[in-house]
């Protein structure tokens, strides 16, 4: 039997406001925030994330 590979993963993000740059999931079960100064960087859309920034990968 074969083993599924997984579809989601980690994507590396920068905050277009702060610069700061994070880890996050690239589908989310909730809005993912910007750790430093808030700013929204992936909603959660029930499935694969909405970014709203740019990612480093």
């Amino acid at each position: 039997m074969k083993k599924k590979k997984p579809e989601s993963k980690f994507v590396e993000v920068k905050c277009e406001e702060c610069g700061n740059e994070q880890t996050v999931f690239n589908k989310p079960s909730r809005d993912v925030l910007c750790l430093v100064c808030d700013k929204v960087l992936v909603e959660s859309t029930g499935g694969k994330g909405d970014f709203k920034i740019e990612t480093l990968d």
